[in-house]
């Protein structure tokens, strides 16, 4: 008699690999800055020629609209490249995935990022007593700026951009491409490793990047433990739905 085996194989890693490396993955960064440049330049012009002030609702709906060109940009850019080499959407992790199935990992997400960023803050807090010195450049802020609620039109941009387009062009872009194509050159330790770090880096405001980065390797866990783009997708579209929510509404 034969034992009875599972009628689904259980969750692995990254497989197969994407057909790009390391090497690709470092040019498509330089070509990430050219188009990040370029993009800055253009909101200046803006900015000088709508004579916008700093910090307004509308200065914060420019720079949100230029985002979404510069991601929209930098993923037909890499996938046209890429897709020279054979790649198509599945190397970027574009897999069937059951809601049904994985909605725990979306929760178990959420769960453990907030309390990251509570932990996180609560340490900056206590080196700040310890030290005897003001340290608040280390304190995670918010990404979204308090302004958007101050024009409906500017806080639905920001609503749009926030669970529309960054949770799917940021898990293209740092899950499907830079962790695959590190891990492909270096092994999924370092790949993890390295686009958890970019991760925490591109968000810019200095008090989130050791946190960001550990929200990162959340999702990059959530991405191959579901081995589909989509459950990452997911988990970043639920934390940034309730972090908009939450500035709305307090």
């Amino acid at each position: 008699m034969q034992a009875d085996h599972p009628t689904e194989d259980p969750p692995r890693l990254l497989r197969p690999l994407p057909p790009w490396g390391a090497g690709v993955v470092f040019r498509a960064l330089v070509y990430t800055l050219a188009v990040i440049v370029a993009l800055l330049m253009v909101i200046v012009a803006v900015y000088v020629s709508l004579d916008v002030d700093e910090g307004s609702p509308e200065e914060i709906a420019v720079s949100m609209i230029g985002q979404v060109f510069a991601n929209m940009a930098i993923l037909a850019g890499i996938y046209w490249y890429v897709s020279r080499r054979g790649a198509g959407p599945g190397d970027f992790g574009f897999r069937s995935f059951d809601v049904g199935r994985w909605w725990w990992i979306v929760i178990a997400f959420v769960l453990a990022s907030y309390a990251t960023l509570a932990a996180y803050s609560g340490l900056v807090d206590l080196l700040e007593s310890l030290l005897d010195r003001n340290v608040e450049f280390l304190m995670p802020e918010s990404n979204i700026p308090d302004e958007v609620t101050e024009s409906a039109l500017v806080l639905v941009i920001a609503a749009l951009f926030s669970v529309g387009v960054a949770p799917l062009t940021e898990e293209m872009f740092f899950r499907g491409f830079v962790l695959g194509g590190l891990s492909r050159s270096w092994g999924l330790v370092v790949a993890v490793i390295g686009s958890s770090l970019l991760f925490g880096l591109v968000h810019g405001q200095g008090g989130l990047i050791i946190p960001f980065s550990i929200v990162g390797a959340y999702l990059a866990f959530a991405y191959l433990y579901t081995r589909s783009l989509w459950g990452s997708v997911a988990c970043h579209l639920t934390f940034n739905g309730i972090s908009i929510a939450a500035l709305a509404l307090i």
